[in-house]
């Protein structure tokens, strides 16, 4: 019981580390870029993570990518309504 649920915290925790990152990206980047570019570099940071994961775990996880973009995605909401 108590190994599932340091499972079950571990991968959660994962996915709010992606999610964060996506917002964070996004923020930076639109400092200093337009909304779109901003936006274009949450989706190939996330692709480029993913792949190197890939490369060195054997392991894509699309969840992750998905995770992350949604991060992007809600600052990029966010920041229209600014």
């Amino acid at each position: 019981m108590y190994t599932k649920l340091l499972n079950f915290l571990k991968v959660n925790f994962d996915k709010v580390l992606h999610f964060t990152a996506g917002m964070l990206i996004m923020l930076v980047v639109s400092i200093f870029f337009p909304l779109w570019v901003a936006l274009l570099a949450v989706c190939v940071a996330a692709l480029a993570k993913e792949t190197r994961d890939q490369i060195v775990y054997r392991g894509f996880d699309w969840r992750d990518l998905v995770v992350t973009v949604a991060g992007g995605l809600l600052a990029w909401i966010c920041l229209l309504l600014n």
